[in-house]
């Protein structure tokens, strides 16, 4: 599904900016094509910075670049909220799944004009809200930085128009409102910056390696031929949380995404399994101390909740008016501990 803005208008009716993250009601989401081995290399392909010693002659410190080949084309940092991102070329849905884009309609950042970037709003953009006027948004590439500070933050609507700041400088951030949503919703969050200073780097920074969630479900062939994704199976997504303790760049990051993904996944294998009351499925979905209900409700809106500790996922909840379900790892796999009506 393909959206984007260009330079001067956020979006025009009936156009989808990140669409993937907004997905519409029973729409099959992105993650049946997300590429874990791409997500595992691609910070690490960044062009590298390093920042010389100063030298006994007082000179202020110089920066080189080891220069090498890149998917990626810098690399977004926002102090505020902890945010280091990657930045890659392009809005469509297997950019967006693995880091932040640059909208190819607009500059790129600090070039004339009012460059855009997007990401999903449950990802890299979830904390995107709690930038204040002020706050500085950094658009790294090797030993430059390009220093914008944020002007306003903006929930829009379809036709708002994105204005090139004063200078004739201007950076946006774009993602969709409200930032827990998994379904589609035609608001946008907007920052608008203005760009403050450009220098060499004052200190190495790299956006950190992405950690992939490893977990899967533990489903026999027989299920796994009948589909665990939301291709083919009907739910009304609601939103997805993030409780405990999760370290901030992996919570800024696909992760969370990508729990809710597998627990979506063990979600449908238990609704699948309870329907055809398979109990040698259920033996290989939940804990021993489970019993296969007799029945399941597939009846209200399913919201995701994702404990975690750090970068290591606790549990997984996934709960509606008709059933609530709590998924713990166990080894590599992610299995049922509680379901209840």
């Amino acid at each position: 599904m393909r959206r984007g803005i260009g330079a001067s208008a956020l979006v025009a009716a009936g156009v989808l900016l990140v669409a993937s993250a907004c997905a519409a009601t029973l729409y099959p989401w992105w993650w049946s094509q997300r590429q874990i081995s791409a997500a595992r290399s691609l910070v690490a392909s960044a062009p590298d910075e390093v920042e010389q010693p100063e030298s006994a002659a007082g000179h202020a410190n110089a920066c080189t670049q080891a220069v090498r080949k890149s998917v990626v084309s810098g690399v977004l940092v926002i102090p505020a909220i902890g945010l280091v991102a990657p930045v890659i070329e392009g809005i469509s849905d297997p950019v967006l799944d693995l880091a932040v884009g640059h909208d190819p309609a607009s500059p790129i950042p600090g070039a004339a004009g009012e460059a855009i970037l997007e990401a999903h709003d449950v990802s890299y953009f979830s904390a995107l809200d709690q930038l204040r006027r002020g706050d500085e948004v950094i658009w790294a590439v090797g030993c430059r930085r390009w220093v914008f500070k944020t002007i306003s933050t903006t929930v829009a609507s379809p036709g708002t128009v994105l204005a090139t700041p004063s200078n004739g400088f201007g950076l946006a951030l774009v993602t969709c409102w409200p930032s827990d949503a998994l379904w589609w919703t035609p608001n946008r969050f907007v920052v608008e910056t203005i760009l403050s200073s450009v220098s060499s780097a004052a200190a190495p920074r790299r956006a950190p390696k992405v950690t992939p969630v490893e977990l899967a479900v533990p489903a026999p062939p027989s299920l796994l031929r009948l589909g665990l994704g939301l291709d083919d199976n009907a739910v009304v997504l609601g939103t997805l949380r993030v409780t405990g303790s999760p370290a901030v760049q992996w919570r800024l990051g696909p992760g969370p995404l990508d729990a809710a993904r597998v627990g979506l996944e063990a979600y449908f294998a238990l609704r699948r399994t309870v329907e055809a009351q398979n109990h040698l499925w259920w033996s290989k979905l939940a804990l021993p101390d489970v019993a296969l209900p007799p029945s399941w409700s597939a009846s209200g809106v399913v919201d995701t909740v994702v404990q975690a500790e750090g970068e290591r996922i606790e549990d997984v909840k996934l709960e509606s008016t008709g059933e609530s379900v709590v998924l713990v790892v166990h080894g590599r796999d992610l299995v049922a501990s509680q379901v209840s009506s």
